[in-house]
This record gives C-alpha cells, sequence and structure tokens, in this order.
C-alpha cells in the first residue's frame, strides 16, 4: 500500500478544523486527489500552502505576495464567502440554541459575541 502520510495527516486535522471551529463538514478525508474535496478545503490547502513558502520571506514580500497574487486573492475571498455564510446560518438560529452549542462550536461562540450596536462586541468582519 502506497499513500502519503503528511497529505493524509493533513486532510484529518483539516477535516478536524472544520469540526471543531466551524461545525462544518470538509469533506477532506477519503480522498487523495484535490479536484474532489470541496471549494472550502481547496482555499484553505492554498492559503496554508503559501504559509510554508513565504515563512521565511521578509515582511514586505509576504504581503505583496497575498495582495497580488490571483490565486491567494481567490482563496482568500473563497474562505470569506464561505465564513459569512456560516455566521448568516449562525444568526438564523435562536439565541439560546446558539448559546447551549457555543461550547462546542466555536463560530456559535464567535457569532454570540457579534456588536449588537453596542459598540463592545466584535463586528463581522473581525468575527
Amino acid at each position: 500500500v502506497h499513500t502519503d502520510l503528511v497529505h493524509q495527516c493533513q486532510n484529518l486535522l483539516l477535516s478536524i478544523f472544520g469540526m471543531i471551529g466551524f461545525n462544518y463538514e470538509l469533506n477532506a478525508i477519503d480522498t487523495n486527489d484535490q479536484r474532489q474535496t470541496n471549494e472550502l478545503a481547496q482555499a484553505l490547502r492554498e492559503i496554508l500552502g503559501s504559509v510554508k513558502i513565504i515563512l521565511y520571506a521578509p515582511n514586505f514580500l509576504s504581503k505583496l505576495f497575498f495582495a497580488f497574487s490571483p490565486r491567494q486573492r481567490r482563496a482568500r475571498a473563497t474562505i470569506e464567502r464561505y465564513v459569512y455564510q456560516m455566521i448568516d446560518q449562525e444568526l438564523t438560529v435562536n439565541p439560546q440554541s446558539r448559546a447551549e452549542r457555543k461550547r462546542s462550536s466555536l463560530i456559535a461562540s464567535l457569532v454570540n459575541s457579534l456588536d449588537g450596536g453596542d459598540h463592545f462586541g466584535l463586528s463581522k468582519e473581525e468575527v
């Protein structure tokens, strides 16, 4: 049996991150072909793969890379779109249910801390 153990561990961690952080199934496990994973998982892989490359680059080069790379901008836009959808979905859930789920879901906890107009909470962009 030939398998890329590092790739499989990355898929597992990505799935765990999606479930714990956002209560969202990324479908990253059981596939070796990245085209079979969903759009969000591909965007997260793109961003995380770039972090490995620019980790040792000077700060201004890193900022330029993330600002002007079309692949990075596309990945970031995809991630933002999904996160805003998750926030909007959490906002439709009644507050009592969200308060119960905030112990097990990071996104429920963060949405619970949204600014209700009193400027004491977080904005949508901060979440």
